[in-house]
């Protein structure tokens, strides 16, 4: 019986080549997406402040019980008052407007001073919590290093160790 060669380092074959092909064209368009320049307008600051708030809880009995704040504000454009409304789990951390859950109390009572982003070319449209598209970028890195490591071990280790 003819014993089967395995090979040993050289040249990578077609599944090698196949599986680089294919983490190439699984992270290239989310990595073009986070790189190219963001559409629409830069927004910029204005001052503004808290005039009223609720909050609700929405985890009546389960732990942790996190509450819903829902807050009307007014901001300041070129001497116009423009007025917003924002509902949502207030952030504690990556916000110009992070407030520590235990002090989400301070911010309902009103006349609590904020950081509004609003458009330029229409102050109307407005955000008091700008998106981040970091969370995309760190976890394309990821699984592009897992992918490397998959390939590395694949290639390298294993045909070693057997």
């Amino acid at each position: 019986m003819a014993r089967q060669r395995h090979r040993r380092g050289g040249a990578i074959g077609w599944p090698e080549a196949l599986f680089v092909i294919l983490v190439i064209a699984t992270i290239s368009p989310g990595l073009g997406l986070a790189i190219r320049p963001q559409e629409g307008a830069v927004f910029q600051e204005a001052p503004g402040y808290v005039t009223s708030g609720t909050r609700e809880s929405v985890h009546y009995n389960a732990q942790p019980n996190e509450q819903k704040v829902t807050i009307t504000f007014e901001y300041i454009v070129d001497g116009l008052n423009y007025d917003g409304r924002w509902s949502g789990f207030w952030p504690s951390l990556g916000s110009y407007n992070a407030v520590d859950p235990d002090n989400i109390n301070s911010l309902l009572s009103g006349n609590v001073p904020i950081t509004v982003m609003y458009d330029p070319e229409d102050p109307s449209v407005y955000q008091i919590h700008p998106e981040s598209s970091l969370g995309w970028i760190v976890l394309m890195f990821l699984f592009g290093a897992g992918c490397v490591a998959t390939f590395v071990y694949a290639t390298v280790i294993y045909p070693r160790l057997r």
